[in-house]
């Protein structure tokens, strides 16, 4: 079951990118597959995912799922990710 905590752990990660709160390891699945916390980090910096505003993160049985707008104009109208969370650190993003 996700906890309280965890949830927190992803909203503050998506407010600040900071690295420490990513697994060495993590990946981030899309139609591609970025893994590492370098990778992770440049691609939502510098993709299309640099403009997406967050909602609040919700958590589910498993995962934590965040709904991201796309400002009015843009090719897509935003993403759902999914977050797991393993040893107080992001592990995977879907």
């Amino acid at each position: 079951m996700v906890t309280a905590r965890q949830t927190a752990l992803v909203e503050d990660f998506l407010k600040s990118l900071r690295p420490e709160l990513l697994q060495e390891d993590v990946f981030l699945q899309g139609l591609s597959r970025t893994v590492g916390r370098d990778g992770v980090i440049r691609q939502l910096n510098e993709s299309v995912y640099r403009n997406i505003t967050w909602g609040p993160a919700e958590a589910g049985e498993q995962h934590i799922k965040v709904i991201g707008k796309s400002p009015p104009g843009s090719p897509t109208a935003g993403f759902v990710l999914l977050f797991e969370v393993a040893d107080g650190q992001i592990a995977a993003i879907r």
